[in-house]
């Protein structure tokens, strides 16, 4: 009798939702979204058992039509954070207003995360929002949204061992959404009725959005 040592790595049970939607713009981000994507989906878990954390991305590069959009609706409903890569491109991008326009429509602008890939994010202490001539990262759809100014993480480089040039930290990147997506999901689990984001961060009762998890830093 054969007997199946493993479960097939590539089986995924497609009735779960997902932990992270990732909102991008550009072919520089393209290009190392799906590296991150595997990051996140490979955190805290055996080589042979399927993603704790699955990852809606993507990255077919096709224009966006009636079908196209029906597929990204469905995986931001069924997510429980939309991270967006801010950027000048995604600030520039109709793809990524949309879905930043779903997601505040439907769920709650505190369970957005930002990542800086390029530009920069600039907040006014005096405005009480981003400003929006030297925030060249941030969509438009994001002004006058937060309550107070979130933290964020910036996308480092680093020097791979294996070649010259500079690539990007994607396991950096990808251990802090884990993480807030994971106690998260531990926290409503456990806590449903009366968890809150600021609790996620072993800060019970703090206003959104969410950043008090040390991978995560506020902008000086």
């Amino acid at each position: 009798m054969k007997r199946t040592r493993f479960p097939l790595r590539g089986r995924i049970r497609t009735e779960l939702g997902y932990g992270a939607f990732l909102s991008y713009s550009g072919d520089r981000d393209r290009q190392w979204l799906p590296h991150l994507q595997r990051a996140i989906e490979k955190q805290s878990r055996p080589w042979y058992k399927p993603p704790r954390i699955r990852v809606f991305l993507d990255d077919s590069g096709i224009s966006v039509g009636p079908e196209l959009w029906r597929k990204i609706e469905a995986g931001l409903a069924r997510s429980d954070w939309l991270v967006v890569m801010a950027s000048p491109e995604s600030k520039a991008s109709v793809w990524v207003d949309r879905e930043i326009e779903w997601w505040l429509r439907n769920k709650t602008v505190d369970s957005i995360l930002l990542v800086v890939t390029a530009g920069q994010l600039e907040w006014d202490e005096e405005r009480g929002d981003w400003d929006p001539e030297r925030s060249t990262a941030l969509p438009a759809r994001l002004l006058g949204r937060f309550a107070q100014q979130p933290v964020w993480k910036s996308l480092a480089l680093r020097r791979p061992d294996d070649g010259p040039g500079l690539v990007p930290d994607v396991d950096g990147v990808a251990l802090g959404v884990a993480s807030v997506v994971r106690a998260f999901r531990r926290t409503t689990s456990s806590r449903r009725a009366s968890a809150t984001p600021g609790a996620i961060c072993g800060r019970p009762g703090s206003p959104p959005p969410y950043w008090a998890c040390s991978s995560w830093s506020r902008a000086p």
